[in-house]
């Protein structure tokens, strides 16, 4: 049907008259279109539903409504408005803009939220919500073999956390599916309990405020159970008091100094928790047996192995990359001991003293990367210095000399300070823990303890068995502890080793045994010469081994006197140990061996290295 189109009401002139000559014939070739009365109300013009008219100052609505465009552009004008005034409600969109916001920015109305179909498809503002309901609640695909699928939770491991009842095997397999989701839900939520801040006594009084007005408005509804009205207000209390005021919500611990580091909890009997690192010397192995082996006394981070390879080498300890930090080469001396010393009484510990079977020694300073060579000890005539030892606080050096002779050295002026004479051979030497006293014992299995002040022997004594001493050392609680070749480790109280002191002129008096003393305890567990012996910082670990012998290294429970039995294992691949060193906290263990690696020990037991 043709369109129309007029400017105005009325009109003059010929194109008045034919268009209304044209109305007049519209009007009567249409039955539809109701008579008109004397006075003409009808519109200006006629429209059919299925053709699109443009007129001149006016626009057609998509439900076929034509509307002045001036009038149009007004209501999208002010729909913007509002828009950037955020009044814009869902009322104002069409079915197909409300659709699109939620397919791409997501449902915020409850029902679609939480997958609720009755929910969603009641609310009809627009297809968008029953359209994303129904996207959000089916699955894109389900497997009906799933229901057939039987698994068995108990035959493994990993799979038995998952059992509901102790005696539960046969599972189907979407309920499979439903209790690894609920598994893997709670783990999340444990990964993310670190973000959530600390609570305190204000926010828990709050709780039980909003917890009394839960209650109160739960009886106001009558949905609450006597024995909930009963017990609720004495459960929240119970709950607030044990809390503690935060007290259980830390793992340090109650008592300031306790711990595994502070020496006040004790190492149990039965089982020794050890855990292995990277072998402390991974990135360069030496090439020959490890002789001497030690951590840094002030940190414990450093760590120096030496051998018959000629080489000191540094690592940085930290039981994963064990990174190597600095090697030294001394072409003249295969290195049979070493030890940290601190010249400075600073605690820094800054130089290396390294001797073998030469007349001479030498003193490396690991600041400065320099090693100083110690011709001969004025006034001695030793053709070899291989076997020395420090004191704890690195003040002094304690050598075997020729003929029964233990040679001191200062640290500060490296040269002789002073010297002990045994009746036999010096075979074995070890400071007291507090450094004041060194013990000595040799051919003669007498064991002789000197005080360093006054320069006299406190006390002399046979040790027990009677063959010659190899090994010895000392702990902070008072214990010393006498390696032979036939392989026995004896254990002394320091009590029973001084005896009866008497003060006189403030020196430490005491009997000097002729027979031997009974030991405390007598260990038996090696068969072949004892080369090593260690206590930990706080005296409760000794470990002793032998060269002479494969896999023979047992660690002691020294307050118990037993001897653990769950480490080493035949596993354990020790092979034939030559140097023991524990960590300053005793968090780590090193052990040297023949093949030229240092094995690495976690005790997890201490919290520190």
């Amino acid at each position: 049907m043709p369109g129309a189109h007029r400017s105005g009401r009325r009109g003059n002139g010929e194109g008045g008259a034919k268009a209304e000559s044209r109305r007049q014939e519209m009007n009567e070739g249409d039955a539809a279109v109701p008579a008109q009365d004397e006075e003409d109300t009808s519109p200006l013009f006629y429209l059919d539903r299925e053709e699109s008219v443009e007129v001149e100052g006016f626009e057609q609505e998509e439900e076929g409504n034509v509307v002045p465009k001036q009038l149009k552009r007004q209501k999208k004008q002010g729909e913007m408005q509002r828009r950037r005034q955020g009044k814009i409600t869902e009322a104002d969109k069409d079915e197909e803009e409300c659709m699109l916001e939620r397919l791409v920015f997501g449902a915020r109305d409850t029902a679609v939220l939480f997958n609720d179909q009755e929910a969603a498809f009641q609310d009809d503002r627009c297809l968008g919500c029953r359209a994303v309901a129904k996207f959000a609640r089916a699955p894109a695909w389900q497997d009906d073999d799933d229901e057939a699928v039987r698994v068995n939770i108990a035959s493994k491991d990993r799979l038995r956390k998952l059992r509901r009842q102790p005696d539960e095997k046969d599972i189907s397999g979407a309920d499979y599916q439903e209790r690894l989701r609920a598994r893997f839900q709670e783990s999340s939520k444990m990964a993310l309990d670190w973000a959530t801040l600390p609570r305190t006594p204000a926010d828990d009084a709050a709780e039980g405020n909003r917890g009394r007005h839960r209650r109160r408005q739960g009886e106001w509804r009558g949905d609450t159970s006597e024995e909930e009205g009963d017990n609720g207000e004495e459960g929240d209390k119970q709950e607030y008091d044990d809390d503690f005021g935060g007290l259980f919500r830390s793992t340090a611990p109650l008592v300031l100094g306790a711990g595994g580091n502070g020496g006040n909890e004790k190492l149990q009997p039965e089982t020794l928790e050890v855990v292995r690192c990277r072998d402390a010397n991974m990135q360069e192995p030496s090439k020959a047996m490890v002789q001497a082996v030690q951590f840094h006394p002030s940190t414990g981070g450093l760590l120096f192995t030496a051998g018959l390879d000629k080489t000191l080498r540094f690592f940085q300890v930290d039981g994963k990359r064990n990174e190597k930090v600095a090697g030294v080469f001394f072409p003249d001396l295969p290195i049979l001991s070493a030890s940290f010393v601190d010249p400075s009484r600073a605690g820094e510990f800054e130089q290396v003293v390294v001797s073998g079977r030469r007349p001479f020694f030498y003193w490396y300073d690991t600041v400065s990367g320099t090693a100083v060579r110690v011709h001969r000890l004025i006034g001695r005539e030793e053709k070899s210095l291989e076997r020395f030892v420090a004191s704890p606080d690195g003040q002094w050096l304690a050598f075997t000399g020729k003929d029964g002779y233990i040679i001191l050295v200062g640290a500060k002026s490296k040269q002789w300070a002073g010297e002990f004479k045994m009746n036999g051979t010096a075979r074995s030497m070890s400071f007291s823990a507090d450094g004041q006293h060194l013990l000595a014992s040799g051919g003669d299995a007498v064991v002789y303890r000197w005080d360093l002040r006054s320069t006299r022997c406190l006390a002399r004594f046979h040790n027990e068995g009677g063959t010659v001493t190899s090994a010895l050392a000392a702990s902070l609680a008072g214990m010393t502890a006498v390696g032979a070749e036939s392989g026995v480790v004896n254990l002394y109280e320091d009590s029973d080793v001084l005896g009866r002191v008497e003060r006189e002129g403030g020196l430490a008096l005491a009997r000097h045994a002729s027979t031997a003393l009974p030991p405390t305890k007598a260990l038996t567990h090696l068969t072949t010469t004892v080369d090593s012996l260690a206590f930990n910082h706080d005296g409760q670990l000794l470990a002793m081994a032998s060269k002479w012998d494969r896999d023979a290294l047992r660690v002691v429970h020294v307050p118990s006197r037993t001897v653990y039995a769950n480490w080493p294992t035949g596993q354990t691949p020790v092979r034939y140990p030559s140097a023991l060193a524990f960590s300053p906290n005793s968090g780590m263990l090193a052990v040297g061996n023949d093949r030229g690696r240092v094995l690495l020990y976690r005790l997890k037991h201490y919290d520190r290295a």
